[in-house]
């Protein structure tokens, strides 16, 4: 992959470009998120979007290394991303999960 990627250097750096943009703008969006969810502590969905800010932080991080492997045209930041973005999307959409289904569950009166 590194050897097509050096002969078409154009569309690597096109294609970084267009990730760091990707990733600023998940990152802008994921701040303006986090900042909404702690500045309202009593809002309902406050965790939700607290949470939801934090993953798209992460995935503005894993699409910085994407962007670096391209720009750079070496292999690790591919598999850096890959494993990152993996782990962390599954420990913040369990997360996610956990927050919904308490929601929904109604709160039983103790005797």
């Amino acid at each position: 992959m590194m050897d097509w990627l050096a002969e078409h250097r154009p569309l690597a750096l096109g294609t970084s470009i267009f990730l760091c943009l990707g990733a600023a703008s998940l990152f802008w969006r994921g701040f303006a998120l986090l900042a909404s969810g702690l500045r309202n502590p009593d809002h309902p969905d406050q965790s939700l979007r607290v949470i939801r800010g934090l993953r798209r932080g992460i995935l503005a991080i894993g699409l910085l290394f994407l962007a670096g492997g391209f720009y750079w045209n070496i292999t690790w930041p591919f598999i850096f991303a890959a494993v990152f973005l993996g782990e962390e999307l599954f420990e913040t959409g369990i997360m996610i999960l956990a927050l919904r289904l308490g929601r929904e569950t109604p709160e039983k009166d103790e005797p």
